[in-house]
Formats: C-alpha cells, sequence, structure tokens
C-alpha cells in the first residue's frame, strides 16, 4: 500500500544528530532545523531521499533537486514532473531562481502547490504561479520560550545581544561584525554570536569565513560553535536582543527561535518584511540607533519581552498553526491530521 505523507530531502540533511553540535559531519541550519520540527508537527510524515519511496502526498524541499548534483538535476526534475502524486514544493530562499528558466518552470509546473515560507515569498511567486500559498515553518513553542524566574510568571533577560548562523559572505556576517563593534561601551551589552564557519558540510569560501570569524572573535564577548540544537532554547531564553542580516534568505530560523523567545528584533530588510514584528534597519549605523533606542525603552531589567514578536510565532508558526496551514493546501486529502 502507498505511503500517505512523505518529504523528500538530500541525504546529508536527514542523517542528522540534533543532539550533537552541528559541523561538516554533522549538517545543521534550517533545512535539518525544519525536518526536525515538521516530523513533529505532522506525525505520520516520512522523511525520504528517494522518489521512488513518494508516497500520496510528495513534499520536495527544492535543496533535494540538487541531491546528486548537477549531473542529476534534469533528471530529478524529470521524475517529479511523472511522479503520480499530490506535490508540494517547498521553497527556501531564492534557491528556484537560481535555475535556469526551463527547469524552474518544469518543477512549478509539476508541482500542486508551492509551499512559501513568508507571505512576501508568496506574493513574489503569484508573478510567477497562481499555485503559491504560505506555510511558515513549523517550530515547538514550548520548547522555545521566554526564561522565567523560577516558578514565578515574571520573565527574566539578560543585558546581551546575539546573532546566530553559519560564518559566511552570504549571512552577511561582516554587516553583524560592523553593528557589534560600533554599540558603545556604555550600551553594558555583552555580544554573542552563537555558530560556526562549518554548521554543514560544504564551504565555498573558507578563507572569506576565516577572516569574518576573526572579526567576530573581535568584537565579541562570546563566540559559541559546540552548542547541540537541543540545547539552544536554554541558551537564547534569557537573551534580550537578536540582531541578524543575509543577502539571500527571506526568514531565517534563528530569527524565528528568538522572536518565539521573546527577544527584540533587528534585521535587515531581506530578512523581515512588514508582516514580521521587529526593527529593520538598512546600515550598522541604523541598526545601532535602534538597539540604543530600544535598550532605553525595554531595558532587559524590566522584564518587559517582545509579546508581538512571539505572538506572531504562537500564531503563524506553532504546531497547530501549521497543521492548520498545510490542511489548507492539501485540501480533502485524508492524511489523519
Amino acid at each position: 500500500m502507498k505511503k500517505g505523507l512523505t518529504a523528500l530531502y538530500r541525504r546529508i540533511d536527514t542523517e542528522v544528530d540534533k543532539s550533537r553540535p552541528a559541523g561538516v559531519g554533522n549538517n545543521g541550519g534550517g533545512t535539518t532545523t525544519k525536518i526536525y520540527h515538521m516530523q513533529r508537527a505532522l506525525p505520520n510524515l516520512e522523511i525520504i531521499n528517494n522518489i521512488e519511496d513518494s508516497g500520496r502526498v510528495s513534499i520536495a524541499e527544492i535543496l533535494w533537486f540538487h541531491g546528486e548534483g548537477p549531473d542529476h538535476l534534469q533528471r530529478r526534475v524529470d521524475d517529479w514532473s511523472n511522479l503520480d502524486a499530490f506535490k508540494i514544493l517547498m521553497t527556501s530562499d531564492v534557491e528556484l531562481f537560481r535555475l535556469n528558466g526551463a527547469l524552474r518552470e518544469q518543477i512549478i509546473d509539476g508541482s500542486d502547490a508551492i509551499a512559501c515560507l513568508t507571505q512576501y515569498v508568496e506574493q513574489m511567486f503569484k508573478a510567477f504561479t497562481p499555485k503559491a500559498q504560505v506555510l511558515y515553518d513549523p517550530i515547538d513553542i514550548d520548547m522555545f520560550k521566554p526564561k522565567t524566574c523560577g516558578t514565578a510568571p515574571v520573565f527574566q533577560k539578560d543585558r546581551e545581544i546575539y546573532s546566530a548562523g553559519q560564518i559566511t559572505l552570504e549571512k552577511n556576517v561582516q554587516m553583524i561584525a560592523e553593528i557589534f563593534d560600533a554599540i558603545p561601551v556604555e550600551a553594558n551589552l555583552t555580544k554573542s554570536y552563537i555558530g560556526g564557519r562549518n554548521l554543514w558540510a560544504g564551504n565555498n569560501r573558507p578563507e572569506a569565513s576565516a577572516k569574518l570569524e576573526a572579526d567576530l572573535s573581535r568584537v565579541c564577548h562570546r563566540l559559541e560553535s559546540e552548542i547541540p540544537y537541543t540545547s539552544i532554547p536554554e541558551r537564547i531564553g534569557g537573551i534580550w536582543g537578536y540582531v541578524a542580516d543575509t543577502r539571500y534568505d527571506f526568514s531565517s530560523y534563528s530569527m524565528t527561535e528568538a522572536m518565539a523567545c521573546g527577544c527584540w528584533i533587528f534585521t535587515g530588510r531581506h530578512l523581515m518584511y512588514d508582516e514580521r514584528p521587529g526593527k529593520r534597519f538598512r546600515t550598522a549605523k541604523e541598526a545601532v540607533e535602534l538597539i540604543q533606542s530600544q535598550l532605553e525603552e525595554t531595558p532587559p531589567e524590566s522584564g518587559v519581552i517582545n509579546e508581538e514578536a512571539r505572538q506572531f510565532v504562537v500564531d503563524q508558526n506553532g504546531y497547530d498553526a501549521f497543521r492548520e496551514q498545510f490542511k489548507h493546501i492539501v485540501g480533502g486529502i485524508g492524511l489523519g491530521l
């Protein structure tokens, strides 16, 4: 009997142990985090690597098409087009737009739905196809939540601001280093970066990443790269602020985690857009001004958290919300949801 619900991912993304620190042999990052949470949000979901194992409803992460290298890309696209299933393509940043037009159109034509991780991405894909629908990344809102003082419902935030992710040019880490460097000493903020050069297999510019890591080491109080994913909620639950930028991403799991923890959010415009609560910056100077203004308004010792950001994640990214969005996409197909 054919399986019900399956999701296609690259093997390097499925053979991961989230209880160990990420690295070359244990991929980290948003793709493996999505797998981690999707399997909990959709208990009937089976993660697979090979298209012949697909079920009646088949999800494909766009990166799966590259799973065997460029020489096999066309074959995988053809297999997807010919698959007899209800097919959902999951988009990640601008990966689909990096393909040549013919391949991109074939993937879109072969899909029954295009699952977009933000409203902005949905609007962008609507220019190509009416199949685009929003499906926010799922996250466990009981796992990621603000830190409280003992049993009392009082929130506890440290005078700390952080960023997270692989240290690469693509993540615009140079901007983070500039922001951290420009935060004045009198702000009394501990500056932390959670991540390293090799959170997943492959780094196209190792020399550039080494320089970025050196820049971060110079401006950060803490540079942490050996934290297992399952330990991240405890680490960030009590942090006051989160700052990040990127060159290509339209969303970020590290940002969603920070929002769920009630951190004050400061991001470049690429990551945020108007649907998400937070302060958006274009330059390091503007980011520092926003951080200082927020510090004056809601200092960590006040116990005031970013309730708006937390509520957004509860409403849009929580498992219940994710399941409702997913059911809306698959319609009347019986999956026991």
